[in-house]
C-alpha cells in the first residue's frame, strides 16, 4: 500500500496485513529534490516528467520490482519531487529534446537537495525484428513498457524499429503488436514467444531445448542501451492455434466455459498464472493461441465457468500432446464430466474447528491446472463441501498446501478415488 498526496512525501508499506484497524499515516514535507530541468543548451524545459523509482521490495505474495514517484516541471522548468528515504533511479525523458538518468541516488530523511537536471541528446535504440521460423522481417511488432509512457516503437515493413530519447543503461521492453490489447493479451500478433541474443539476461535469450522442459521466452526483453549501438536482433516464434468446442456429459454445447492449457505432470498452468485462458461462445466453441510445447507436452482442461466460478459440471481434460510453432489444430472436443462431492471437517491440534480454510482437490494424473481445480472453504464450524470433482484419483488437500500437490504435508492431504455422482463423507482433517 502506498499513500500519496501532491506536495507531500509518499509513504510505502510493501507488506501489510489485511484487516488492520486504527491505522494512522503521517505524511511529511521534509524530504525532496528540487531544481530546474534544462535542455542540452541550458534552456529551461517545461512540462518535463521527473520520475524516480525505488525497489525491489519483498511481499509475501511475491516481489515488487519497483515503485515510481513523479512530478512535472513548471513553465520555467522548475520541479520539486517529494520522496521518502531510499536509493532511487532518477530519470527524465523528453522526446526530441533529450534525457537524463542518475541511478543510485541516495535520499535520506530530512534532506532538501538542490539538483538541476541537464538533459543530454537521447540515444536512439534500434532493433531488427525477424520471424524465428523463416528469418523474414516482421512489421507491426511493438516494444513498450507500461511504466514508461511514450517509450515505444513499431517495426516497419523491413522489420526495423527505432525509439529515440533513450538514456544509457538497462531498459526492459514488453513485446506486443499493432491491434493487440497489450495490457491483456500475452501474444504479439500471431507470435507467442520472443528472444534476442543481445538481451541482458540469459532467460531472455533463446532458451535451450530440453526434453520434458517447457521453455518460456514469454516475458520482457532487457537491453543495455548505449551510444552508437548496432540494431538489436529480436526473433519471434509463431503461435499455435487450437479450435474446438466444449460440451456437457450429454454432448450439448456449453457457453461460458473456460479452456486453458496445463503443463502436464505439474498440476500448474504453463506460466504460473491464468494467461492463455479462453472462453467458449454460445455454441461452446473456442479458439485459443498458445506457445508451442516443443520437446515437452501439455494438455487442455475445460472448466465449467470463469476463473473462481463453479457452475454445474466437473472439468474435462485431454490427453497430453506436443505442438510445433505455427501448428493449427481443428475440431478438438472437450467433454465436461458429472462430478463427485466430498464432505468433511477440519480441526486443529486442540480439536477446535478450523474455519474459513481453503480446501481443494487435485488429480493424481497430472492433468490439472491449479487455477481451475475444485476449491472451497470451511465454514465457521470447520465443515466443508467440495463439489465438481472429476472422476479418478484425487488428493483432497487443506491449507497449508503448495504449488505442487506432492509437496503438501501428509496431514493436510487425503487421497480419494471417485466416480461420477459419488458423495463421500467424513473426509476429515486434523492439522496444526
Amino acid at each position: 500500500v502506498e499513500f500519496t498526496k501532491d506536495g507531500y512525501c509518499p509513504s510505502l508499506y510493501p507488506a501489510q496485513r489485511t484487516g488492520t484497524q486504527d491505522w494512522t499515516i503521517v505524511l511529511t514535507q521534509d524530504t525532496y529534490l528540487e531544481g530546474q530541468v534544462l535542455d542540452p543548451q541550458g534552456q529551461p524545459v517545461a512540462d518535463a516528467r521527473v520520475r524516480a523509482s525505488r525497489g525491489p521490495f519483498q511481499n509475501p505474495q511475491g516481489q515488487i520490482s519497483q515503485v515510481w514517484t513523479e512530478t512535472t516541471s513548471d513553465a520555467e522548468g522548475r520541479y520539486r519531487l517529494y520522496l521518502e528515504p531510499y536509493d532511487y533511479d532518477l530519470q527524465v525523458r523528453v522526446p526530441k529534446v533529450g534525457s537524463f538518468r542518475q541511478p543510485g541516488l541516495k535520499v535520506i530523511r530530512g534532506s532538501m537537495k538542490s539538483l538541476d537536471l541537464q538533459l543530454e541528446p537521447g540515444i536512439t535504440f534500434r532493433a531488427l525484428v525477424r520471424d524465428a521460423s523463416t528469418g523474414d522481417p516482421i512489421p507491426g511488432i511493438q516494444l513498450w513498457n507500461w511504466q514508461h509512457e511514450g517509450v515505444e516503437g513499431t517495426s516497419d515493413e523491413q522489420g526495423q524499429l527505432e525509439i529515440d530519447g533513450m538514456s544509457p543503461g538497462e531498459f526492459e521492453f514488453m513485446v506486443t503488436a499493432e491491434g493487440v490489447d497489450r495490457r491483456k493479451s500475452p501474444l504479439a500478433g500471431k507470435y507467442a514467444r520472443w528472444w534476442s541474443p543481445f538481451a541482458v539476461h540469459e532467460h531472455e535469450r533463446r532458451e535451450k531445448v530440453e526434453e520434458g522442459r517447457f521453455p518460456r521466452n514469454l516475458d520482457g526483453l532487457t537491453f543495455s542501451i548505449q551510444e552508437n549501438q548496432k540494431p538489436m536482433e529480436i526473433f519471434l516464434e509463431p503461435m499455435v492455434t487450437i479450435r474446438g468446442r466444449v460440451v456437457d456429459p450429454d454432448g450439448n454445447p456449453v457457453e461460458g466455459a473456460t479452456v486453458a492449457p496445463a503443463k502436464t505432470g505439474s498440476g500448474n498452468s504453463l506460466t504460473g498464472d491464468t494467461r492463455y485462458s479462453y472462453p467458449t461462445d454460445k455454441e461452446g466453441r473456442f479458439t485459443m493461441h498458445l506457445p508451442a510445447s516443443r520437446h515437452t507436452k501439455y494438455n487442455l482442461i475445460a472448466h465449467d465457468g470463469q476463473y473462481q466460478q463453479w457452475r454445474n459440471w466437473a472439468s474435462g481434460v485431454t490427453k497430453p500432446f506436443q505442438t510445433d510453432p505455427g501448428q493449427v489444430l481443428e475440431d478438438v472436443e472437450l467433454r465436461l464430466e458429472r462430478g463427485a462431492t466430498v464432505r468433511g471437517r477440519a480441526l486443529d491440534g486442540a480439536g477446535l474447528p478450523k474455519p474459513f480454510t481453503q480446501v481443494r482437490a487435485v488429480g493424481t494424473d497430472g492433468l490439472d491446472n491449479r487455477y481451475y481445480v475444485p476449491t472451497t472453504k470451511t465454514d465457521e464450524q470447520g465443515n466443508y463441501e467440495l463439489k465438481f470433482i472429476r472422476p479418478g484419483e484425487h488428493r483432497v488437500q487443506i491449507q497449508p498446501f503448495w504449488l505442487a500437490a506432492d509437496d503438501a504435508p501428509n496431514k493436510s492431504t487425503r487421497t480419494v478415488t471417485v466416480q461420477p455422482g459419488d458423495e463421500l463423507e467424513k473426509i476429515d482433517f486434523v492439522v496444526d
